[in-house]
């Protein structure tokens, strides 16, 4: 199924902006706000910039996808073939900035082989949903995931900068636990149990979706889930860690 051209002007346009936003908007917040910036060395400098560009990124992406769930009618969670125009403009910024992001990594020579990776499934995962018209509700809890992303990307900002005792670190690491359970686990586990449910109930035509949609929401939810799963209770115990020291 073919793209229309406004969804492939939107991840041209994603594309576009990541660069001035890494290249040109960061470095000037952060000369002015952090002494020394322009010092660190070249993979901390990288870090910073990517996590700012995720941030924003982020930010827009839960931004659309909880607003789409809590407000509108266009992601309901029972229906195979139903087109969400919300999800569709979301899986367009996604393919934007995630090959952004990765030939970022490429031309700076700092390249992270997971995050690599895991920017890579993105865009195809993200490229398949914009594809075809079915499964929107999935695509969209996907994105409502990124609640956590401020967070978790102002953690790395803090860790690259040293800043890991103070009443910010441990402030945003708190919004982070409560962030990723809400957004990574619980409304996982929801979908988890209505994605089981359709292919229950509608397996005939569950069954007949093409492949690579098969691929994307069946094994990416396995996947992903246990991803999340995973480092939600490494989250937790390095949370739980860090005030037990702190008491000490």
């Amino acid at each position: 199924m073919a793209v229309e051209l406004f969804h492939w002007l939107i991840v041209g346009g994603a594309f576009a902006v990541s660069f001035p936003i890494f290249t040109i908007l960061t470095p000037a917040i952060f000369r002015r706000l952090v002494p020394g910036f322009d010092q660190l060395n070249p993979r901390k400098d990288f870090l910073i910039k990517d996590a700012v560009l995720s941030i924003c990124h982020v930010f827009v992406m839960a931004t659309l996808a909880w607003y789409a769930c809590l407000c509108t009618d266009q992601v309901p969670h029972d229906v195979i073939w139903h087109e969400s125009s919300l999800v569709k403009i979301m899986n367009s910024l996604m393919v934007g900035y995630c090959a952004a992001a990765c030939l970022l990594m490429i031309w700076y020579r700092v390249v992270d082989q997971a995050s690599f990776l895991h920017h890579l499934v993105s865009t195809y995962t993200a490229y398949i949903s914009l594809t075809y018209p079915c499964l929107h509700y999935y695509a969209n809890i996907c994105y409502m995931m990124e609640i956590s992303g401020p967070f978790v990307n102002t953690r790395m900002i803090l860790k690259q900068l040293g800043d890991q005792n103070s009443p910010l670190f441990i402030c945003n690491g708190l919004a982070m636990v409560v962030t990723f359970f809400f957004g990574r686990v619980l409304s996982t586990i929801v979908a988890t149990y209505n994605l089981i449910r359709l292919m229950v109930t509608d397996s005939q035509q569950f069954f007949q979706l093409p492949v690579p949609v098969l691929l994307c929401y069946v094994g990416g939810c396995a996947l992903f889930n246990t991803l999340n799963y995973y480092w939600f209770f490494k989250i937790l115990r390095g949370f739980v860690s860090f005030f037990k020291k702190r008491q000490v």
